[in-house]
């Protein structure tokens, strides 16, 4: 959709921003340059070494023979140095940490114990009411049949 691998999503969203969350991205870089960038480098990992230990040289070639590939015009000499301006790196830094989330939580959740929090199926009448409150049906037939594993025709007898 945006035109970047699933692996590289959280660098793309990074360096363009995410205006809705109020993080600003790279300044110099939008949408399509963030994903140019991506995948003619690689990874950010990659980009960020070769800034550190070769001012980007690599980075721009890679980009500027990507850029002619597509019948655009060279970017990046540009590109690179909008990512060596003071501040580029800590503003990608500080997206990623924002935008990456946790996956080391303890919910409290012991769906392998019967009767204990977080055990699926779900209670299909508190399915209902949780999410039929935002009043989109397909949505709480979808969440029904989830969590509940009741069909979604099912869902709606209880909404």
């Amino acid at each position: 959709m945006y035109g970047v691998a699933a692996a590289n999503y959280l660098a793309y969203a990074a360096l363009r921003g995410d205006a809705i969350d109020n993080l600003p991205g790279v300044p110099g870089l939008g949408e399509k340059t963030a994903a140019a960038l991506l995948d003619a480098a690689g990874s950010m990992q990659a980009v960020w070494a070769d800034i550190e230990h070769d001012e980007g040289r690599n980075v721009a070639e890679a980009l500027d023979s990507w850029s002619l590939d597509q019948g655009g015009r060279r970017l990046g000499a540009r590109v690179v140095k909008h990512l060596a301006a003071p501040g580029a790196r800590e503003r990608y830094d500080f997206n990623v940490a924002m935008m990456r989330g946790h996956d080391d939580l303890d919910l409290g959740l012991t769906p392998d114990v019967p009767g204990t929090p977080g055990l699926l199926p779900l209670d299909i009448d508190r399915v209902s009411r949780v999410v039929g409150f935002l009043n989109v049906q397909a949505t709480t037939d979808l969440a029904v049949r989830v969590l509940t594993g009741t069909p979604a025709s099912a869902a709606t007898r209880w909404a």
